[in-house]
């Protein structure tokens, strides 16, 4: 990863089926504004490397003749100690996260 500045811009896109983290470099400070996902289920919240606190972002409901497309506009805080974790269900779809580096 590119060293960043306080300011910029963070994003990324992932492929579904796995959890993906993003645990900031030491004395960095990131707000995490957006989680976008796709498929049946997104959860994302905070990983400090032993406990996961997730909540859904986005649902998809299979018996629903329209199927909800939700993101989260948020304002999650992540550090290197409290860090980004978003498990997104298999299949062919992506998600993405962005944000904006305060420290």
């Amino acid at each position: 990863m590119d060293i960043l500045a306080a300011g910029d811009i963070i994003n990324n896109i992932f492929a579904n089926g796995a959890y993906h983290n993003f645990q900031p470099s030491a004395g960095t400070e990131i707000i995490i504004t957006q989680i976008l996902g796709n498929n049946t289920e997104t959860a994302a919240g905070l990983y400090n490397g032993t406990n996961r606190g997730t909540g859904r972002v986005f649902y998809r409901s299979t018996t629903s003749p329209y199927p909800a497309w939700t993101g989260s506009v948020t304002k999650l805080g992540i550090t290197n100690t409290n860090y980004l974790s978003i498990y997104s269900d298999g299949g062919s779809g992506y998600a993405s996260y962005s944000g904006i580096q305060i420290k």
